[in-house]
């Protein structure tokens, strides 16, 4: 006699995950290190584009920051009621080069690990990488060109840039993470358009449309 084994296998669906385009859910959109790049003695100053499941975004700085892998981890600094992050001088820089196998002269890049929130509160937590023995700015905001919101066809979006992200909290986007993009809104909605842009040596850029259906 054969017997027969029967596997009842109970399935719970899990909550579908928000698209990576959808800007109304809490998160950290973008850090920003200004300037992304520091010589001996500049100083930056970091913050963030945070998007909120129940608002619009704000720009946010943090409450802590620290490198403490790196072997330039004094580079950063509280000073006063915020965080810094200050170029060391040519000699730490020497000895940071030889201590990670870098050539004379090589940039450093210094991994900040960045808090936004009370630490015994609600906060987040990531990374921001700037890099040290160099100078450099964050790039200017690109020619953006958005089609006049309007409801039930898609409207194109295009951004004069290579590293382009875009976000919204009104409709659903395709290609979001393309220079070019489609914005979709079947129905009245009142938020945002988010557009990042990155330069590929740390500088970040971002602009923030507000979005009022007809």
């Amino acid at each position: 006699m054969k017997r027969a084994l029967i596997l009842l296998v109970a399935c719970t669906q899990s909550p579908v995950a928000p698209e990576a385009w959808q800007l109304d859910q809490d998160r950290v959109v973008a850090v920003r290190s200004t300037p992304p790049r520091l010589a001996p003695g500049e100083h930056a100053l970091v913050d963030a584009l945070m998007a909120h499941a129940d608002g619009p975004t704000t720009i946010e700085i943090p409450s802590t920051m620290t490198a403490a892998h790196s072997p330039l981890f004094q580079a950063v600094n509280f000073i006063f009621d915020h965080w810094e992050v200050i170029g060391p001088d040519e000699d730490a820089l020497a000895a940071a080069r030889a201590e990670l196998g870098l050539a004379a002269g090589a940039p450093v890049s210094l991994d900040v690990t960045v808090i936004f929130g009370p630490l015994d509160g609600a906060h987040v937590t990531t990374h921001k990488q700037i890099w040290l023995g160099e100078s450099a700015a964050n790039p200017a905001l690109p020619d953006i060109q958005i089609d006049p919101i309007a409801l039930a066809r898609d409207l194109a979006l295009a951004a004069d840039a290579t590293d382009v992200r875009w976000l919204t909290s009104c409709g659903t986007l395709r290609a979001s993470d393309e220079p070019n993009a489609i914005l979709r809104i079947d129905e009245p909605c009142s938020g945002e358009l988010a557009v990042v842009v990155r330069d590929g040596l740390g500088g970040t850029v971002w602009q923030i449309q507000p979005i009022l259906t007809p």
